[in-house]
């Protein structure tokens, strides 16, 4: 062996102190400070709904796509129905939207420092610590994200252009997560037209990497055709009623409160580096990605949690921006892990379930020096009051059903206001042998009345002007839950007889509700 390449050998570190194993650290810390409170409270609404969608496989759904509800129903196939099964996509999603956070930076050119830094950002920021809390469409966002800035990154390095092909089938996957990926397709395209990867319209591998992603998506364009674009009414009329609330000023502060106010010291140099740099020059794609997509969500007045998927290239730039600030002075470094340490002390009650649920608003008031007042703060822990009461809800229900006779349950249908109500019942009803719910919100119109003729129908949250299919209602029980949501409290259960007609014939005149 020559003295060279002694030498070369003794300066590579031990395999626990590489450049993997360091991202490989706090992606297991990732998932050991989500795990340790992902049981905390109980199923959530949205999870209770992507169950039962999970039991009626299909290529579409109203207000989402896929995905979701295929790894609900895996998960459940091949971990049983506890709470911790229905979430090990949502740990393990966790985990690798670190790890691609880590080989971002590492492709960009970034040294085991500024690997170690964006991943400790990663892990302090309360909107991912938030959605690798519950499994729900934000869990996998940035996995998919991170995954085409990671292969673009390789892309702008000279790698070979059939990464394209890998590109448009990571992207198609995505949009079967959630079409916001279209958003990124357009930011892409943009860098395309702006940057040296322009060079690229002149070969077929970016088109074919669209076809890719085109062919993927393709099943959910079938369903929505055959559906009357079913998802299009949901989305316009999600736009029409709720988010024209969202004003410009809201959705800033927001990005600053969701994403840590700390952090807001990484991905703002992030965004600079990337875009008005010399240095981060070479990656300006990524850049003008982030700064189309996040025109588009201004524009759109989307929620504020629709950009979270676009920071972890943000996060890359500001990590290779404070790497060439603190160079190679030892305190500076140290110093600047304060941002992400500190951060996650100071906003981890705004992404972790870790307070009582009556405690959590106003920490989160204390966190913010009251800058948001107390109705946001409840509504920010909407999520959580989601977990609440949805067991109770079923038993009260179970105890109506069971004060009818047997001939009455027989043909006994149950409907209710919404789908988490829904999904509760048919979640937790089969230990009290309740039919499945009926529901005309979203999805669950789709599924229809079934067969039971409906002699006799025990309503959840509904009253007696929302039922029109039976002469004579009856008050039953109210529902009052501890925690929940308002919308959730005091809710009615009706015992209704004497129907005009069958709830089969009734379905055809239905209005679907929510789009």
């Amino acid at each position: 062996m020559s003295v060279e390449a002694s030498t070369e050998h003794e300066r590579q570190p031990a395999w626990w102190r590489t450049d993997y194993a360091i991202i490989g650290y706090f992606a297991l810390f990732k998932v050991v400070l989500n795990g340790a409170f992902i049981t905390r409270y109980g199923f959530q609404r949205d999870e209770l709904y992507f169950i039962a969608c999970g039991r009626h496989l299909s290529f579409g759904y109203v207000d989402h796509t896929p995905m979701v509800p295929w790894m609900a129903r895996l998960t459940q196939t091949l971990f049983g129905e506890s709470l911790l099964a229905l979430r090990i996509p949502s740990l393990v999603a966790g985990a690798l939207s670190v790890i691609l956070a880590g080989l971002l930076v590492r492709e960009m050119g970034g040294r085991r420092w500024a690997q170690a830094f964006v991943c400790a950002v990663m892990v302090a920021t309360p909107a991912y610590l938030r959605a690798h809390s519950i499994l729900h469409i934000p869990t996998f966002e940035m996995v998919y994200w991170t995954a085409c800035f990671l292969v673009l990154a390789r892309i702008v390095n000279g790698g070979n252009e059939k990464l394209w092909l890998v590109f448009g089938a990571i992207a198609g996957v995505g949009l079967l997560n959630k079409p916001t990926v279209l958003f990124l397709g357009t930011g892409v395209a943009v860098a395309i037209v702006l940057t040296p990867l322009r060079k690229h319209l002149l070969r077929p591998w970016v088109y074919l990497g669209g076809a890719i992603a085109l062919l993927i998506f393709l099943p959910n364009l079938i369903w929505q055709y055959n559906h009357d674009w079913a998802t299009y009414r949901f989305v316009k009329q999600l736009n029409e009623h709720t988010m024209q609330r969202i004003s410009f000023l809201d959705f800033m502060l927001g990005q600053v409160l969701y994403m840590g106010p700390l952090n807001a010291f990484v991905w703002a140099p992030g965004l600079v580096f990337l875009l008005f740099t010399k240095r981060g020059g070479t990656y300006r794609a990524l850049g003008l990605i982030c700064a189309t997509v996040y025109t588009i969500m201004v524009i759109s007045k989307a929620k504020v949690y629709y950009l979270a998927p676009v920071y972890p290239a943000l996060f890359a730039g500001g990590a290779l921006a404070w790497q060439a600030f603190v160079a190679d002075s030892r305190w500076l470094k140290r110093a600047a892990f304060a941002l992400p340490v500190a951060g996650l002390i100071w906003t981890a009650p705004l992404g972790l379930p870790m307070l009582d649920i009556e405690t959590a608003p106003k920490a989160i008031r204390t966190m913010t020096g009251g800058l948001v007042d107390e109705n946001t703060a409840h509504e920010i822990t909407g999520d959580w009051r989601d977990q609440h009461g949805w067991e109770n809800l079923v038993a009260e229900v179970a105890k109506v059903y069971e004060s009818l006779s047997a001939e009455e349950q027989k043909n006994c249908i149950i409907i209710t206001r919404n789908y988490g109500q829904a999904g509760a019942i048919d979640f937790f009803g089969k230990q009290y042998g309740l039919p499945d719910a009926l529901c005309t919100f979203m999805t669950y119109y789709y599924w229809g009345p079934g067969e039971r003729t409906g002699e006799v129908g025990i309503t959840v949250g509904l009253t007696r002007e929302n039922v029109a299919l039976y002469e004579e209602v009856e008050l039953a029980a109210t529902v009052t839950g501890e925690h929940v949501n308002r919308f959730e409290n005091n809710v009615p259960i009706q015992i209704c007889r004497k129907p005009t007609k069958t709830v089969q014939e009734a379905w055809k005149t239905i209005t679907p509700q929510g789009f």
